[in-house]
């Protein structure tokens, strides 16, 4: 699987969020156009929205864990 390129890696969980909902509206609007399901362009898009999925999930969580270190302090032991 190829790499994501810079600018399609997300800072921030809503960032990832929106490429996400992006990559979903895509999806959705190739299979209300048509598009054979089983195309190379499908999966590609299926391999993008499994790797913005977890993008997603991974900066959600790194921003809890941040949150909640600055709020509570870190936890020891």
């Amino acid at each position: 699987m190829q790499r994501p390129r810079i600018e399609e890696l997300a800072r921030t969980a809503p960032d990832a969020r929106a490429r996400l909902v992006r990559l979903q509206a895509e999806r959705l609007e190739a299979r209300l156009g048509g598009v054979d399901p089983t195309c190379a362009y499908v999966h590609h898009l299926e391999a993008a929205i499994a790797e913005a999925r977890a993008d997603y999930v991974t900066s959600a969580v790194v921003e809890l864990a941040g949150l909640h270190g600055r709020l509570d302090g870190p936890r020891l032991g």
